[in-house]
């Protein structure tokens, strides 16, 4: 049998906080075209075997082989892998209740304030609350007794929510035949920002023996792969993710918690330990240079892959908390590029030979504000602020990603960003509705359930006109060899240079996404957002006086000062709310609903 030609795909899902259900929505389109593609295929195989001149249709093939992903594209990344075990229906319209889609439940039914400003991570879970009425778990956990040591205060929101929605996803049952377009194995990759960091030491010649330069990593990430078992693979660390499994068994388990720990916003969700075998940083390969001056005349054979020893010792195991992946890599493109490139040079980059390329889907792109950037003022406050922005902004400065992202020859890397039109074809100044908030990094999307559904449906349809447009090659490119010249006649672009689509547009997906009306909020919406926030903070401020205030004289004395101040507070947060909202035109007059 004839073997079409393949071309394989990358995901990189960027941090984005409440917009993850943009994301979703764009992953959720994409396994729809793929999934239209292949049933098409199969009626060209009936008709026409594997003589792929006379089919009237694309004959190649496109294969996901690498997820990597930070924080709310995390938690995509991990639900889809889940996901790939059941059959996944696609969610084509706005729906209430549950769709049997667990990227639609998670993100847009599932996910909101109101359980965000709940208690349960102070008080236990209620039993009445709809939310846990089918987990066993919780079912003994709803009262606090007296002998109970109180709960610490681990982050302002009560994340509880996010372990509901982590234990649905994980435990599917493994109950679908394998998918044509997924590489075996697919490799996945999670950042996580270590608190505890990983030691590593140089050494350097001098009169000290042993004397060196110790360094701490804290950017770091899990590394799984999904499909059937790989010794390389698990001898470099990685975790198999066996599709046959049912249920959070397994490496599934780790999974599941490490989801949770790329999503950890620091301060805002509850940081998360995880434990690891010390053999998984030992063995992970790095890219060493080499000394060009022994390579042959005319080659270059710049670096090589080497294991390098941390100071943790060998065969322990190893225990660290972390906070959001997107603190220190929020894009990690390099992740899924290396994971491509293996050891070889790099990855063909060419619009007539490219193979292979990472998508990177951004709901946030960085978008720097000219008119704003003004020096800093040298007084301490000016100072303290600017750092936080300098450390996040250079951890995520990547200059070779730079230099690659401004050749205009280079087709093994494309991006995705929330685009919004008018309706006489103008491009609107916001795009995401859940892009309020931006400031606290981008928690807008969880005040309303209508932002999540209509920044879905944006992802869906933006994934549409993607796919549609741009996401194409040169007809010379060798995936299209097997095309007769009236398919390449029928399917090229001609807005975009009489390129080829790569994932062509087939049965459904040809049917125009729709795009919902721009969501509003109102005064009486905020008003309860108020009261829910109140009961919220009083909860937390209670709890952080009694577990670290020892005197009885110094607890009455901040109760009394925070009954005094709260107030004022709370109603500085809804004003600085209603000024995004507003801003944004989310904000509706008047009192309704």
């Amino acid at each position: 049998m004839t073997q079409p030609k393949s071309f394989e795909l990358g995901l990189v899902m960027a941090g984005a906080i409440s917009a993850g259900a943009y994301t979703a929505g764009v992953v959720d389109f994409l396994l729809q075209a793929l999934e239209e593609w292949e049933k098409e295929k199969e009626n060209q195989r009936t008709a026409h075997g594997e003589n792929y001149q006379n089919w009237s249709i694309p004959p190649h093939n496109a294969l996901i082989s690498v997820l990597s992903s930070a924080s709310a594209g995390g938690i995509v990344a991990a639900i889809l892998a889940t996901a790939l075990r059941a059959p996944l229906a696609p969610v084509e319209t706005p729906q209430d209740g549950d769709t049997g889609n667990i990227l639609y439940n998670s993100w847009v039914e599932k996910i909101d304030i109101r359980h965000l400003l709940k208690t349960h991570d102070l008080n236990g879970p209620d039993k009445e609350d709809d939310i846990f009425s089918d987990l066993d778990e919780f079912a003994d956990e709803t009262e606090e007794t007296t002998d109970k040591p109180l709960a610490p205060v681990v982050s302002v929101l009560d994340s509880t929510i996010l372990e509901v929605i982590r234990d649905k996803a994980i435990n599917i049952p493994a109950s679908a035949p394998p998918r044509p377009y997924l590489n075996d194995p697919i490799q996945l990759f999670l950042t996580v920002s270590n608190l505890r960091g990983i030691p590593y030491r140089i050494d350097l010649r001098g009169a000290n023996p042993g004397a060196g330069h110790d360094m701490w990593l804290h950017g770091d990430h899990v590394h799984f792969y999904l499909g059937s078992y790989n010794k390389i693979l698990s001898d470099q660390g990685a975790l198999h993710l066996d599709p046959a499994q049912s249920g959070a068994v397994g490496d599934w388990n780790i999974l599941g918690k490490t989801t949770l720990a790329t999503a950890a916003f620091p301060v805002g969700l509850a940081p998360r330990h995880l434990t690891r075998n010390t053999k998984h940083f030992n063995n992970r390969q790095w890219a060493v240079p080499l000394d060009t001056s022994q390579q042959p005349a005319g080659q270059c054979a710049c670096w090589e892959y080497r294991s390098v020893k941390t100071l943790l010792g060998e065969n322990t195991d190893f225990e660290f908390l972390n906070v959001d992946g997107g603190a220190a890599n929020n894009e990690p493109l390099e992740l899924a590029r290396k994971a491509f490139k293996g050891h070889s040079k790099r990855n063909p980059r060419g619009d007539d030979e490219a193979t292979r390329a990472v998508l990177m889907i951004d709901p946030f792109p960085d978008v720097a504000d000219m008119e704003t950037y003004e020096p800093v003022q040298n007084d301490l406050i000016s100072t303290l602020k600017a750092l936080i922005g300098t450390l996040k902004n250079q951890s995520r400065f990547k200059e070779d990603e730079l230099l690659l992202a401004l050749d205009e020859t280079v087709f093994s890397r494309f991006v995705l960003v929330p685009l919004r039109y008018d309706t006489a074809g103008q491009p609107q100044k916001f795009a995401i509705a859940s892009g309020s908030l931006g400031g606290f990094g981008g928690f807008g999307g969880f005040l309303s359930r209508a932002f999540r559904e209509h920044d879905f449906f944006l992802g869906r349809r933006n994934c549409q006109r993607f796919l549609e447009r741009y996401f194409a090659l040169s007809p010379d490119n060798p995936l299209f060899a097997d095309w007769s010249n009236a398919l390449k006649s029928e399917y090229a672009i001609s807005s975009n240079h009489n390129r080829l689509p790569i994932i062509p547009l087939l049965g459904r997906t040809k049917n125009p996404v729709p795009v919902l009306p721009w969501p509003g909020y109102t005064q009486k919406m905020l008003a309860l957002l108020r009261n829910d926030t109140e009961i919220r903070l009083d909860a937390v401020v209670d709890r952080l006086i009694k577990t670290t205030i020892k005197s009885g004289i110094g607890r009455f004395m901040l109760k009394t000062v925070w009954w005094a101040k709260s107030g004022e507070m709370i109603n500085g947060l809804m004003n600085i709310i209603k000024k995004e909202l507003t801003k944004r035109g989310n904000m509706k007059p008047g009192n309704g609903y």
